[in-house]
């Protein structure tokens, strides 16, 4: 376990091979990172957890696996990595299979994964999410949203202000509009229905512009 005193947010950066990645953001002055292999009995998850790098300077922290020449080379194990953070900052991950759990509230956020599911609670500023097999869940994002998933549902709680732009190839598609908001829509599915459920708003506080593909798929807009 690694502890920093973070008294402001902070950008914090985790690139791994295989492993599970989870922030949890809150009011507090420190950021503490663990990792731990997925099964401490099995030798490569053991020896993953061990390469695992975590540095931290001048605001940003970085947890990392070595950069390798190929990753079909040889076998890797996978890990946890849990980071607990200053509420308001700023993430970016990357692990070619593992799950995203971001709780609290960030600032931006860009995650990516090959193969598992990413859940966002709130994220004050822009969201771009990317998998390949895995479903794209967000409680609430404040300005803009750009998820994409090959085969998954994609959920989004509300939007607050700014762009959704969301496609999956095979998967329902659910957005929340808050209430006094107006939504342009351009939403298409091949296979499946639009639901539009928002009512017509004059004079509405703001416009949220909403574009949503799936090719097998509902998609349904709703008042958060």
């Amino acid at each position: 376990m690694s502890t920093f005193s973070t008294p402001a947010p902070i950008s914090a950066a985790v690139d791994i091979i295989f492993g599970d990645i989870t922030v949890k953001a809150s009011d507090r002055n420190d950021t503490v990172v663990e990792v731990r292999p997925v099964d401490p009995t099995w030798e490569l998850d053991v020896k993953a957890a061990e390469q695992v790098v975590i540095e931290f300077s001048d605001g940003k922290l970085q947890v990392k696996h070595p950069k390798l020449r190929s990753l079909f080379s040889k076998r890797y194990g996978a890990v946890e990595v849990l980071i607990e953070l200053p509420t308001g900052s700023d993430v970016q991950g990357y692990t070619a299979k593992g799950e995203y759990v971001v709780e609290g509230e960030v600032g931006s956020c860009e995650l990516k994964t090959a193969n598992g599911d990413i859940r966002v609670g709130k994220v004050a500023g822009t969201l771009r999410a990317k998998s390949a097999t895995g479903h794209i869940t967000v409680e609430a994002a404040g300005t803009e949203v750009n998820a994409r998933t090959a085969n998954g549902d994609i959920r989004v709680g509300a939007l607050g202000t700014g762009t959704l732009d969301l496609y999956t190839a095979t998967g329902e598609v659910a957005i929340g509009v808050p209430a006094g908001t107006a939504a342009a829509l351009d939403a298409h599915t091949s296979i499946g229905r639009v639901f539009n459920d928002l009512e017509s708003i004059e004079n509405p506080a703001r416009t949220v512009t909403v574009r949503a593909r799936t090719h097998g798929g509902n998609i349904t807009v709703r008042r958060a």
